[in-house]
């Protein structure tokens, strides 16, 4: 187990565990008044449901064992008897060391279960919370973001049409730095739109002045 004190260190620690691994370390820590921290952590909004199904694991197969070693024992009961007086000694030894096993199976199937219930309680709760809201965005750096979009954008236009007004044939890659226009989209409110309608809506309105440009930023 790690040393750390950082819990987030500890958690991370703990999910890179091998799943034979954590549920021993379960297995050899179920006593929580023992080891409190470490069942803060394992009852852990983000660790609960992994210990969840390790102590669920862990349960079912003490009942498989009692299930089975109660079969054995019954097995052993009729082999005893069909063999007579010979048998009684052997079936009063073995009886008891059966009930001696069952009694420390029972036990630490009590305790397992205990620890299952807290986690159960402690799943359920954690579904419980609010899911973690997204960051809101920074308004501030969106606005630059759109504002270079744009100055970007009206550069490559402003290209194309002198360009194009000059009567210059254009080159492959200028061809393709056009269609860049028509190919990238731009996420707003309304939904994503192309550059290029990003470009016709922001230029068609009331008002529009080119962005100013520094020298040499115009083709």
């Amino acid at each position: 187990m790690t040393t750390a004190t950082d819990p987030a260190t500890q958690l991370h620690n703990l999910s890179t565990l091998p799943d034979d691994s954590f549920r021993t370390l379960i297995e050899n820590n179920l006593d929580r008044d023992e080891h409190p921290s470490l069942w803060d952590l394992l009852l852990h909004p983000q660790m609960v449901r992994r210990t969840h199904a390790a102590l669920g694991s862990a349960f079912r197969d003490v009942e498989d064992q009692l299930a089975e070693r109660r079969a054995d024992l019954e097995s052993f009961r009729q082999e005893c008897h069909q063999a007579g007086p010979a048998g009684k000694d052997k079936w009063f030894a073995a009886q008891g060391e059966h009930q001696e096993w069952r009694r420390r199976a029972i036990g630490y199937r009590r305790i397992l279960q205990r620890r299952l219930s807290e986690a159960k309680n402690a799943l359920n709760n954690a579904a419980a919370l609010p899911s973690p809201q997204p960051a809101p965005a920074n308004s501030a750096r969106k606005t630059r973001q759109v504002t270079t979009v744009f100055r970007l954008a009206w550069v490559i236009s402003q290209h194309r049409d002198e360009t194009l007004r000059q009567g210059i044939v254009p080159d492959e890659h200028d061809v393709e730095l056009w269609r860049a226009l028509d190919l990238i989209e731009l996420d707003t409110t309304d939904g994503p739109i192309t550059i290029t309608e990003f470009l016709d809506d922001v230029t068609s309105k009331p008002g529009f002045t080119p962005p100013d440009l520094p020298a040499g930023g115009r083709s």
